[in-house]
């Protein structure tokens, strides 16, 4: 009786901040509260480095990371060179899954996942020619009933990030593909695109995620301007964590393609999208 007490006006404050203060200000709110509980699973032993947590923020300037600016998906663990979304379901009265059931509750389910739209962007801004690189590995599937839950979710290196409307994705599908694309504008434009991962045809009940689970996959990207009119993006696969590199994809974009390219520095970030997953070494340069 206590704890639906609780719930029900930490609902009705969370409704009422939400209304009359922007999400900036519902996401501080959440940040500075106790309440709820977190789902950790990095190793806590003495041998290994302390766990550090980033915590969504609305903005890149109030983020509580040192490197990384979360701009989706709750919480970010980190562990040494290791790093995870959330794993499995959050508490029912996790602080985040309050914010989240009334914030987005379709794509996060209800607020129990919000690492379904996970989105890691780094704080500095590269140069115009970068190499990012990430070991990943599913752990679980969340097969949300969102509309966006389809075909083209997966997991993706982020480059010449602008803004979310404006950057370059490198990465690999739930359908086996790997992809290339550009977004300018908040329009996706596919650049280069083929299948990798073999297997069952994909289908969004019956089969729905063609990637490996529980196993080490590297991605790789390299961006570069060529000249004036042309930028270079190239994708690199380790499927069997040996490290060895394999160039899956390479693209040139240009104007001729249908948009214009990325010239400015950007950020780089990972995108990952209703799955849990780990990460391991991620590097940007």
């Amino acid at each position: 009786m206590k704890k639906k007490l609780f719930i029900t006006i930490f609902v009705i404050v969370f409704i009422i901040i939400s209304l009359t203060r922007s999400l900036a200000d519902v996401i501080a709110y959440v940040q500075n509260s106790q309440l709820g509980t977190v789902f950790l699973s990095i190793s806590t032993n003495q041998d290994t480095p302390k766990v550090t947590t980033i915590l969504e923020s609305p903005t890149i300037n109030n983020s509580n990371g040192n490197q990384y600016w979360l701009n989706s998906g709750a919480m970010y663990y980190v562990q040494g060179s290791l790093g995870q979304t959330i794993q499995g379901d959050l508490s029912k009265y996790s602080q985040w899954r309050l914010l989240y059931s009334i914030t987005n509750p379709t794509d996060t389910d209800d607020g129990y996942h919000p690492q379904n739209i996970f989105r890691l962007i780094t704080k500095n801004t590269l140069n115009s020619s970068t190499t990012d690189e990430v070991y990943v590995r599913i752990t679980k599937d969340n097969l949300s009933k969102s509309p966006n839950r389809n075909i083209s979710n997966g997991i993706f290196l982020m480059s010449r990030y602008v803004d979310s409307d404006n950057l370059y994705y490198a990465g690999i599908r739930v359908d086996g593909t790997a992809v290339i694309k550009e977004k300018i504008n908040g329009v996706y434009h596919t650049l280069a695109q083929k299948q990798v991962f073999s297997g069952d045809t994909y289908n969004h009940d019956s089969n729905p995620n063609l990637l490996p689970k529980h196993q080490w996959i590297g991605m790789k990207m390299k961006i570069q301007t060529v000249d004036k009119n042309t930028v270079k993006v190239e994708l690199f696969l380790d499927q069997t964590d040996s490290g060895s590199w394999d160039e899956i994809l390479s693209t040139t974009d240009t104007i001729q393609k249908g948009a214009a390219p990325i010239f400015n520095p950007g950020r780089a970030g990972i995108r990952t999208d209703f799955m849990d997953v780990e990460f391991r070494n991620y590097t940007y340069n």
